[in-house]
């Protein structure tokens, strides 16, 4: 069974946030990670039923599971096994896990618990949202403008709260803005996320400081050229993108 350190939960809320990523992400340190198959993810948490991959990128994979003690649907996100191989690392992964920890919003994605699997992979447990990706909207043209600025507001509400904990995301687009049935919106894949220094905490990553992090259409110049220092304002670029996509059908030139 999955360990739940102490340590690294103290502080976690029900209401929480972390990723839930369905397209490719950078490729971690040392090239591609390849993500284990269902076999071994449904050993990693036998309590659980797995019911299928969700999705996959170079920096996570996220799997589809059903607590049935608790009858509900989450999505696992596990993380390359070489993560937690340096003892840095893991210390980043617990002081990011109760940053985001502190975010509580119905436009966030909830994080239920977070641990380390005793083969090593940081994991974290999501809430599962039960709609599509913006991207999947809009891949047929333009959305029309009273649906695109509802969409826009609520992606604002959720970065206002992150922002106000010190939380940037740094990879707004599309395919991390979920919309379930009732039209509510989700922000999801804050695994790009870092923690600003105005939140009184190192501006520490998962992934590689100061790498190029996000992706490169919705990507601030400033971010491109220094991911590491790169703050909210980061985001209003990436979102002001989203909204020229969803109200033209394409992409800024």
């Amino acid at each position: 069974m999955p360990s739940q350190d102490s340590k690294l939960l103290h502080g976690l809320d029900p209401a929480a946030l972390f990723s839930l990523a369905d397209e490719a992400a950078p490729a971690a340190a040392g090239g591609a990670w390849e993500p284990p198959g269902m076999e071994e993810v449904a050993a990693l948490f036998p309590q659980w039923q797995a019911k299928g991959l969700l999705g996959r990128g170079g920096m996570g994979a996220v799997y589809h599971f059903h607590q049935s003690d608790l009858a509900r649907d989450v999505a696992v996100k596990l993380l390359p096994i070489e993560a937690s191989a340096d003892e840095r690392q893991v210390e980043r992964f617990r002081r990011e896990a109760r940053a985001l920890a502190r975010l509580r919003h119905p436009n966030i994605v909830a994080l239920h618990e977070a641990g380390i699997t005793p083969a090593g992979h940081f994991f974290f447990v999501m809430e599962h949202v039960d709609g599509q990706p913006l991207s999947r909207l809009i891949a047929g043209g333009k959305m029309d403008a009273p649906r695109a600025i509802e969409v826009v507001r609520q992606v604002c509400d959720a970065l206002a709260c992150a922002h106000g904990q010190g939380v940037i995301h740094r990879d707004i687009k599309p395919s991390n803005i979920l919309i379930n049935s009732a039209g509510q919106v989700k922000v999801a894949d804050f695994g790009l996320a870092r923690l600003d220094h105005a939140a009184g905490e190192d501006a520490l990553t998962l992934s590689r400081t100061g790498a190029f992090m996000g992706t490169p259409a919705y990507t601030a110049p400033e971010q491109a050229r220094d991911a590491a220092h790169a703050d909210h304002r980061a985001d209003i670029y990436s979102l002001g993108v989203l909204l020229y996509e969803m109200l033209t059908g394409e992409l800024p030139r």
